[in-house]
């Protein structure tokens, strides 16, 4: 469907908006690439939400297992909103540590508006891989270390006072169904499917990709090529055209029908 490309992104926006949700748990294709139309290149899902959704938002501040805290925007800005030092060098890495500071900054936040009054320090907190982080559990509900960081991820989404805060707070997995039910069933936070793009997006991509790699293509326009690329994913076709580009055999005609049934093929094996 054409309007998915665009779907997921309008749902995220009317719903913080509305003032309906403020946790959202991104889903599906998290790992494919996603295309910018005012740079015209690939972003990473993190990346590509920061400047196309969270760009009105003064802090961004992201964790996954392997890099721990990191600053995406304005560290200087929440620290003095906070004062909490925040740097960008002293990652914390380990779960608990992470979602306790991150908490204590939330928590900061929201105190200091209330006290000092004025506009308040708009914050986005994005959790990569976070069925890593808060895992299923398969019934061990007396994992208690488990337990409380599921809830510290619920309470961002339930707690009234950050409800009333502009904050916005992101997690990110492949399968729904490997977060923690304290997280993946908590009614205060939106679910949204990411999906493999459509020939809309795809074409728009291969327009910019023949500026830069004209030996992929050959006569044939990009909005065919794009419907015949329909549902493969981003990186997968940004990878074929620089293939075809390095060989100089262009994407077109029959080999079209083959290339799509193995770079599907190939997204299927990663998964």
């Amino acid at each position: 469907v054409v309007e998915s490309d665009e779907a997921w992104i309008d749902e995220l926006r009317s719903s913080y908006k509305s003032g309906a949700h403020n946790q959202f748990i991104l889903h599906g294709n998290v790992y494919d690439s996603f295309f910018t139309r005012s740079e015209e290149k690939l972003l990473g899902l993190v990346p590509f939400i920061s400047e196309e959704i969270l760009s009105g938002f003064d802090a961004i501040l992201t964790y996954d297992l392997a890099k721990g805290v990191r600053i995406r925007k304005g560290g200087d800005d929440l620290a003095k909103v906070t004062n909490r030092p925040v740097s960008s060098e002293e990652t914390v890495r380990s779960p608990a540590a992470a979602l306790r500071e991150l908490d204590r900054l939330l928590l900061s936040a929201v105190n200091v508006a209330r006290i000092r009054g004025g506009s308040p320090c708009k914050v986005a907190v994005v959790i990569e891989d976070a069925h890593l982080v808060v895992p299923f559990s398969g019934g061990r509900f007396r994992d208690h270390e488990l337990s409380r960081l599921a809830l510290t991820l619920r309470n961002w989404a339930s707690d009234g006072a950050l409800r009333e805060h502009p904050l916005a707070t992101f997690l990110t997995c492949e399968n729904f169904s490997d977060l923690h039910p304290l997280v993946s069933r908590n009614p205060r936070s939106h679910t949204v499917e990411v999906p493999l793009p459509g020939p809309k997006l795809i074409g728009e991509a291969l327009v910019a990709f023949r500026k830069r790699f004209p030996k992929a293509f050959g006569k044939e326009p990009e909005d065919q090529l794009a419907e015949q690329l329909s549902g493969v994913a981003l990186v997968s076709v940004e990878e074929a055209v620089r293939m075809a580009n390095l060989s100089e055999r262009p994407i077109e005609g029959a080999d079209v029908a083959e290339l799509k049934k193995s770079l599907i093929e190939n997204d299927a094996r990663d998964l």
